[in-house]
């Protein structure tokens, strides 16, 4: 049987994306449930717009290649969608390669102008700025937890860009282990046994599966828990390649308007 499909569509404007459901049986119980006991999903806080850093990495690239230019060295590209991971990969790998080909052309930009100096630097870290900046939190109106009826096993740990976060009363084994808490398996423990309707949607890379740490399956085993995920995999973005700047696009927009709900809907 193939993944179900989850449309994440904005009540505001009508920007939809689509993520393929990382388990059916839950993402139907999860999308009957909020379809009943909620309105939709709001952004917590409003993210920093990420096209300001866009443009500002641009400005510094021009201003960084006029002077470049003069010196008659080569000159960084300046990519038009600096919301798409590729253009950011091509600057970053660009700059990177033109510090390592002029070994000198720090301490020029350093004694020539201070100002461009801090602005050639920028180029690195605005980079880095914006690919971190696709991180969004939501919570369900009105807030609500349910009751997990789901074996939380069931779930593979690993990256995925719509996701639960845990509020659930007590601490996982997870957070016990974060914590080194010594007593462990106490009545404070408690597995996701309920669902909350607090979303994160992450866009900061592609989706991985990934093994828990043998120092957290030896913490459980000492402490006879049963390991569990830190975040409940709702779905990944589909055709990642040709989508991942698109949802981006609509994040950002989106996340920064007032009256504006994420609903979620099976496809």
């Amino acid at each position: 049987m193939s993944k179900i499909k989850i449309r994440l569509t904005w009540s505001r404007t009508g920007d939809f994306f689509d993520i393929q459901a990382a388990n059916n049986d839950f993402a139907i119980w999860f999308l009957q449930q909020f379809d009943q006991k909620s309105t939709g999903f709001v952004i917590e806080k409003p993210p920093a717009d990420v096209s300001l850093l866009a443009d500002k990495l641009t400005k510094n690239l021009n201003e960084v290649n006029l002077f470049l230019h003069q010196l008659k060295f080569d000159i960084l590209p300046v990519p038009q969608n600096l919301l798409d991971q590729k253009n950011l990969n091509l600057v970053h790998t660009s700059w990177i390669s033109l510090v390592r080909k002029e070994p000198k052309l720090d301490q020029i930009f350093y004694f020539k102008d201070i100002s461009l100096f801090h602005k050639f630097h920028e180029l690195n870290q605005l980079t880095h700025m914006i690919e971190n900046s696709f991180v969004y939190q939501l919570s369900g109106q009105p807030h609500i937890r349910l009751k997990n009826i789901f074996d939380h096993r069931y779930s593979p740990n690993g990256f995925y860009h719509v996701r639960i976060r845990y509020n659930d009363w007590g601490k996982s084994s997870w957070h016990k282990f974060l914590d080194n808490t010594s007593e462990a398996n106490d009545f404070e423990l408690s597995n996701w046994k309920d669902i909350g309707s607090s979303l994160e949607i992450n866009l900061r890379s592609r989706s991985y599966q990934i093994n828990h740490s043998s120092e957290y399956l030896e913490y459980c085993a000492t402490h006879d828990m049963e390991p569990t995920v830190n975040f409940w995999p709702l779905g990944n973005l589909i055709d990642f390649e040709n989508t991942w700047a698109q949802v981006r696009t609509i994040m950002n927009h989106n996340s920064n308007l007032s009256d504006n709900q994420l609903l979620l809907s099976s496809i």
